[in-house]
């Protein structure tokens, strides 16, 4: 049986694990897709981000008026699983798919390697930061009020997006 400190140990090692998974993965495909936006300059790129947009942030828009998305996830996959290599487990969460992680990469196309690098590194810290608050209040999750700022962040994400790739059109 574990002492307190030795399970303390074991719980920053594995949470340190999964959160360099995540930035690794997070890292590729920000630079990944800042890079091919660079490679595809151009209307169509314009066309495609901006309709890319339009369409996840209304399914943004959706998941949070019907407050539930389908788990089709990669968490659920390795849950399954039980995949026992927490760095592994942390790069493949970072590919995710779901809305806010789609938009990030649309919003990607536009600014070259190193500017999404830097988006996919702060979409890393702030994803962190919620993971980080919820690991040791996970029970916080069961408020009402908890649920309803997480919606509230959806939804202004959402709006924030639909306008963005509105504006990438009309500028056409």
């Amino acid at each position: 049986m574990m002492s307190g400190n030795g399970r303390a140990s074991w719980t920053a090692r594995v949470v340190g694990e999964l959160a360099a998974g995540r930035l690794a993965a997070y890292v590729i495909v920000g630079a990944t897709a800042g890079y091919v936006g660079v490679q595809l300059e151009g209307t169509l790129l314009e066309i495609v981000t901006g309709a890319s947009m339009i369409v996840l942030s209304v399914l943004l828009l959706l998941y949070a008026a019907t407050q539930g998305w389908p788990h089709l996830s990669i968490c659920r996959w390795v849950n399954q699983r039980r995949i026992r290599f927490p760095i592994a487990f942390g790069f493949l969460t970072g590919f995710n798919v779901c809305p806010p992680l789609l938009l990030a990469i649309s919003y990607a196309f536009g600014l070259g390697s190193l500017g999404g690098l830097l988006l996919f590194a702060g979409f890393f810290a702030g994803t962190s930061a919620y993971l980080v608050l919820l690991l040791p209040l996970g029970f916080l999750g069961k408020w009402r009020t908890i649920r309803l700022i997480a919606l509230m962040t959806a939804v202004l994400s959402g709006t924030f997006f639909l306008l963005m790739g509105v504006a990438r059109i009309l500028a056409l």
